[in-house]
């Protein structure tokens, strides 16, 4: 399993770097099939995520999950996230 992490100051330019990250990784695949994405929102569902990261793909060959502004989780929550990656992203 392979995290990227998109951060920066800049708002429109952190989702124009997501955009062209997503868009690199899905290739020419269909992203409705591809990429599951969890918008900013006050509570966010981290199970949700946490299923969504352990889901295999389905009639494709790859699965992305995408989280927007993950910096609003709370501390357990990115811990849940992380260990369920496999480890500490970098």
């Amino acid at each position: 399993m392979t995290a990227h992490l998109v951060r920066g100051d800049d708002p429109s330019l952190v989702a124009q770097a997501a955009h062209r990250l997503v868009a690199g990784l899905v290739g020419g695949r269909d992203p409705s099939l591809v990429v599951e994405e969890f918008p900013p929102t006050e509570d966010v569902d981290v199970g949700a995520v946490v299923d969504a990261c352990t889901t295999p793909p389905f009639l494709v060959d790859r699965r992305g999950v995408v989280v927007r502004d993950a910096g609003r989780l709370s501390a357990a929550d990115a811990g849940r996230l992380v260990a369920a990656l496999g480890g500490p992203v970098a």
